[in-house]
């Protein structure tokens, strides 16, 4: 066990392995032997390690965790792993190359237990627009937007701020606190934003079949863009919508990274309901560190008539 000093002085060729909790009997001999096979530095029972990480990363020293994040990990290595098939059927969807070197970097960097290390988009973009602030997408002056999962309205603010059109924005956020925040934030807009019209809404969206989905909050009004942050809800919540995306096909932006069967399974369930969406895979900048950094992972599907960029 060493102090944080001695790790900002250590070898780059020394290895880390990081504690998040104490471990159990044997766990930590077995992993010691599992991931390296030889003799490394152990930090435990770390609290925050953020900033500790980051070193890390900047020095370019070897570390992993050990402990209940690190066996999480196992699961989502073991499973793409064994779906490589699915995983291959969603690659020869993307529409660019740039999708497919993000598809293959995030599956590297998981199934090799690594950081992720290729192209980040800022998150000053994200669901928007592309790198350095290209389209990805045709921004309509009449969007109807369900912004689903609008916690504090900060993706409201980013979209305004670019200066995008709409008709009408229905935010949903079912935490009544990030609600609360929500409504405070929009009410400092004070209409600044034009004549279109913004629907706060403190519920969470039906999943599946449930009476409040979107299909039949949504039968009689066409929807133009919908994204989505739900916390692993996304699948249910999109085939809440299947109707919508076959009647109106809206450019979707759905977070792809909160379950380890999203990759597969939510791009090709939108491809079943309608074939003529386009994919685009973008890798945001994470928010928080974890493991392998590969969280704020982005699917565009968008429409052939809204259609911008392309392989």
């Amino acid at each position: 066990q060493v102090s944080f000093q001695e790790i900002l002085e250590m070898d780059p060729d020394k290895i880390v392995l990081l504690f998040s909790e104490r471990p159990q009997g044997d766990f930590r001999m077995k992993y010691l032997k599992l991931l390296w096979g030889g003799v490394c530095t152990i930090v435990k029972n770390l609290g925050k390690t953020y900033r500790l990480e980051r070193t890390l990363h900047k020095k370019k020293i070897k570390y992993d965790y050990v402990g209940n994040r690190f066996a999480a990990y196992n699961v989502w290595i073991d499973y793409y792993l064994k779906h490589e098939k699915e995983i291959s059927a969603f690659r020869n969807l993307l529409e660019d190359d740039e999708s497919k070197a993000v598809l293959d970097e995030v599956i590297r960097a998981i199934v090799q237990n690594d950081f992720y290390r290729y192209h980040e988009l800022q998150n000053v973009y994200k669901y928007f627009a592309d790198y350095d602030n290209r389209p990805i997408y045709k921004h309509l002056e009449n969007e109807v937007w369900i912004n689903c999962g609008s916690s504090n309205g900060d993706t409201i603010y980013r979209y305004i701020s670019a200066q995008y059109r709409f008709k009408k924005i229905y935010a949903y956020e079912g935490n009544k606190r990030s609600y609360n925040k929500l409504r405070e934030n929009i009410g400092l807009l004070k209409g600044s934003y034009g004549e279109g019209e913004i629907i706060l809404s403190n519920q969470y969206v039906g999943l599946n079949e449930a009476a409040d989905n979107l299909d039949n909050l949504f039968c009689n009004e066409k929807v133009t863009f919908i994204n989505c942050d739900i916390e692993g809800a996304e699948l249910g919540f999109l085939k809440g919508a299947e109707n919508i995306i076959k009647r109106d096909a809206p450019v979707l932006a759905i977070c792809l990274y909160h379950k380890k069967e999203d990759i597969p399974t939510i791009p090709a369930f939108i491809y079943s309901c309608n074939k003529k969406y386009k994919f685009f895979l973008r890798k945001c900048v994470s928010y928080r560190m974890d493991l392998l950094q590969t969280n704020e992972l982005i699917l565009y599907a968008v429409p052939e008539e809204r259609m911008i960029i392309s392989g």
